[in-house]
């Protein structure tokens, strides 16, 4: 029952955040952490490849933008296939980008939130232009 904030467990070693993985292997693979069990031969000469931060980031980074194509693509589909009510689509992408908004409010990592926000301004831009399109089709029947 010791408050132990600030204080630590031994060891306290201060690393650069970015290689924290890779000190800890390379401490428990000198010893310099002891581990609950001892570690078998094999476990300490397999070889180790360092954690690259830039790797991770570049992964993140496709895959965020595989999931909004994704999104983008389902959208445009959809807005085809109900191409003839403009209204409906011009709705649907107002309540589209409001949910996007409030998504990437939450969470701004999660991709979703984006590719709604996307699909959103997709329909609102391919409905608002129908709308205008019948609108002015219209007035030139008319005249």
């Amino acid at each position: 029952m010791e408050f132990r904030e600030g204080v630590g467990l031994a060891p306290d070693l201060w690393v650069p955040a970015a290689d924290a993985v890779n000190y800890a292997v390379a401490a428990v693979r000198n010893g310099t952490i002891p581990t609950r069990l001892p570690l078998s031969s094999a476990v300490l000469e397999e070889d180790f490849v360092p954690e690259n931060p830039w790797a991770r980031a570049a992964q993140q980074k496709i895959r965020f933008a595989l999931v909004v194509a994704f999104f983008a693509a389902g959208g445009v589909v959809w807005a085809y296939a109900v191409r003839k009510k403009p209204r409906t689509v011009a709705s649907l992408g107002i309540v589209w980008i409001l949910f996007g908004v409030l998504w990437i409010g939450s969470d701004v990592r999660n991709p979703v939130g984006s590719g709604f926000l996307l699909v959103g301004v997709l329909y609102l831009v391919w409905g608002g232009y129908n709308l205008w399109s019948a609108r002015r089709n219209r007035g030139q029947e008319a005249a």
